[in-house]
């Protein structure tokens, strides 16, 4: 009785020991804490965007998800399909305010700047375009747009008019309408930081501002059929979509960030 015993004792140390060993390698494998850490692991984006490009380029195209609006990939997410959501850093912080279980990685996988763009050569466009960004980043209108539509998305949108009593026609902006807070559909229209500057460009020529919301790996193509005149849709400037479209100056500089679930943060 008592050897049999002791290898009951043996048997359940042995189990118990391949139970915490088991339990280690797991919180190891899960414990994030900069992007470096995800690489190799199964990322999700939304198609098209840069933050595509670069969780291609950290985890491999093989381990990365693309669809065609950020709620899908967020779902993703949040049911465990996948590690890391890579976005910009700015909706990125709404998301993880209206889900407390998720949180973002210290560290950004990059810096870029946002640009309008505009079918190649339309340069009377692009002259409108510049100068009213040129004007309002100076007097720090666009970031105050940015902060009211990230404060209060319902507030700051009562604010918006497309002028509609414009008498100069209606100038057709291409946008994704699941970014907030530079756009995002609240009610039974478009509105955000993005579609405010619109509607001042708009403002400007005597046009009436008409929101196009599609995918935004297919903005590029409508603004080359001319479906649309102008592409306001937090668009990262590189040299690829140079080649198809013509960018106005720089109106806003953000981040690409990783969004992970919080069980998932490496514990300092």
């Amino acid at each position: 009785m008592k050897k049999g015993r002791r290898m009951l004792a043996l048997l359940l140390a042995l189990v118990l020991g391949a139970g915490l060993v088991a339990c280690q390698k797991q919180e190891a494998k899960n414990a994030f804490a900069k992007p470096e850490d995800l690489k190799g692991r199964r990322l999700s984006v939304q198609a098209g965007t840069t933050g595509q490009d670069l969780a291609e380029e950290l985890s491999g195209k093989e381990n990365v998800s693309a669809f065609e609006r950020y709620a899908d990939a967020l779902t993703e997410l949040k049911q465990k399909k996948v590690d890391g959501l890579v976005m910009d850093g700015e909706p990125a912080k709404l998301l993880v305010a209206a889900n407390p279980e998720l949180v973002i990685l210290d560290e950004a996988l990059a810096v870029e700047e946002y640009a309008i763009a505009v079918k190649k050569g339309n340069s009377e466009l692009l002259e409108a375009i510049n100068a009213v960004i040129e004007e309002q980043k100076a007097s720090g209108e666009i970031e105050r747009n940015v902060q009211a539509y990230l404060e209060d998305e319902v507030k700051a949108a009562e604010t918006l008019d497309y002028n509609e009593a414009a008498t100069g026609g209606e100038l057709r902006l291409g946008t994704e309408s699941g970014f907030a807070p530079y756009e995002s559909r609240i009610g039974d229209r478009i509105a955000g930081s993005d579609i405010q500057l619109g509607a001042d460009i708009a403002r400007s020529l005597n046009m009436k501002l008409v929101v196009e919301d599609m995918a935004f790996d297919g903005l590029l193509v409508a603004l080359d059929k001319g479906t649309i005149d102008l592409v306001a849709a937090g668009m990262t400037v590189n040299e690829e979509r140079r080649q198809s479209v013509d960018f106005s100056v720089p109106y806003f500089s953000a981040t690409q960030v990783i969004i992970i679930r919080a069980e998932d943060l490496k514990k300092p």
